[in-house]
């Protein structure tokens, strides 16, 4: 459990994701980034990818990845590490738990497929 900033508890579950060849995508993209004012959201998950097949959903925020804290990381350091690991531990708090990353024009943040 992650506390908030307003005190509230976020549920945080783990999520591993494993790429076989160095090309594979994991079927996801993401959002945000600090220079945007906020972290980290996947923005679409590939119908019968393996980030679907492990849990990875819309709208959940990406903590961290392989001990690599997400929460004040741009958007092209999050896109490098998450397109260059093999074997990655994903922190991510459910979707339903900050809707910060709903407040963001569309335009601000790329989405890239990873």
């Amino acid at each position: 459990i992650l506390k908030g900033s307003q005190e509230r508890d976020y549920l945080v579950r783990q999520v591993t994701l494993t790429r076989t060849k160095s090309h594979e995508g994991l079927g996801f993209s993401i959002r945000g980034g600090s220079e945007h004012g906020v972290g980290i959201y996947v923005s679409l998950v590939e119908p019968g990818s393996s980030a679907e097949r492990e849990g990875l959903r819309v709208g959940d925020q990406i903590v961290t990845v392989n001990d690599m804290i997400f929460i004040t990381i741009s958007h092209d350091e999050a896109v490098h590490i998450l397109k260059t690991g093999c074997h990655l531990l994903m922190r991510v708090r459910d979707f339903f738990a900050d809707d910060s990353h709903k407040n963001t024009r569309r335009s601000d943040h790329p989405a890239l497929l990873i």
